[in-house]
């Protein structure tokens, strides 16, 4: 803004020169806070590395069964987001589900099982018959895979239950 237009409007001993207003202008922005723009995905990640490093704090200072339990599996939780499957694997306190753990970690990038991608569903609706294509597979989970811009998809068939990854 110009000094003309500034001072326009208001009386004679609050007119400011041009110098002035850069001046001012100067002050104002360095009084000004920064603003922050938060990726989701950085916060996400940033949120499973507190979470692994606040479960393993607690884990070395809470003694009852029940806090290690739970502390046990939210590491392995954080484990798993990270990307880090063997740790996640060896981590969490539930038998079956460390081994659906393992199922992940030794899973391959290529779909191993021999079903086809889609199976046609016949569909009725009052006289009228539809043949749909359901898919066999589902998107089960999306990890990081250590950085908040790279990641895994881990899909499972739903016939058979293998697993596989794919990176993105």
């Amino acid at each position: 803004m110009d000094a003309k237009t500034y001072n326009k409007n208001l009386p004679k001993f609050l007119h400011r020169t041009d110098e002035q207003l850069k001046d001012e202008e100067v002050r104002q922005e360095a009084l000004r806070p920064a603003s922050f723009n938060y990726d989701e995905d950085s916060v996400l990640y940033k949120r499973a590395l507190v979470d692994e490093e606040t479960a393993l704090e607690s884990l070395g200072t809470d003694k009852s069964a029940e806090s290690i339990a739970f502390n046990r599996t939210k590491l392995a939780e954080a484990y798993l987001e990270l990307g880090k499957f063997d740790l996640a694997y060896k981590t969490h306190p539930d038998k079956r589900y460390s081994q659906f753990l393992k199922k992940i970690r030794d899973a391959g990038t290529e779909k191993s099982c021999g079903h086809a991608l889609t199976r046609d569903y016949n569909e009725q609706r009052g006289n009228e018959r539809n043949i749909v294509k359901i898919p066999n597979f589902r998107l089960w989970r999306t990890v990081y895979d250590g950085s908040p811009t790279k990641f895994i998809n881990i899909y499972i068939c739903n016939i058979c239950l293998s697993v596989w990854k794919e990176q993105s």
